[in-house]
């Protein structure tokens, strides 16, 4: 069931990676600069657990998993939260898997990998 959910995470942000963002020429909403310090470990830990296997220890996506490369993405972190939270095409929804608090995290850590 852990495999499951984190297939789902890591499904859900190479989903969030493909959906785009702000185009070419344009400014990423406010307020989606990371955060550092003790969110950004917690975020990494969350990671690792439930994202690493398809989007790899980097952000750049395992080959063959369809993942995508996180550190390409131009979404907010309100649209990675969404993401993570309710799923994609592929990827599950993880609102019951992990805490809001958890999503917010990794969320923070995913926006580092840019």
């Amino acid at each position: 069931m852990r495999r499951l959910y984190t297939l789902g995470i890591i499904f859900l942000l190479v989903t969030a990676g493909c959906l785009g963002g702000a185009e070419k020429g344009e400014e990423m909403a406010t307020g989606t600069q990371p955060t550092s310090g003790m969110t950004g470990q917690k975020g990494k830990a969350i990671y690792d657990a439930n994202c690493r296997m398809c989007h790899g220890p980097d952000g750049k996506g395992v080959q063959g998993t369809g993942a995508a490369d996180l550190t390409a993405s131009t979404l907010s972190k309100a649209q990675i939260i969404s993401q993570v939270t309710d799923g994609g095409e592929q990827m599950p929804s993880f609102k019951d898997a992990l805490s809001g608090e958890e999503i917010e995290e990794v969320a923070e850590y995913v926006m580092t990998l840019r």
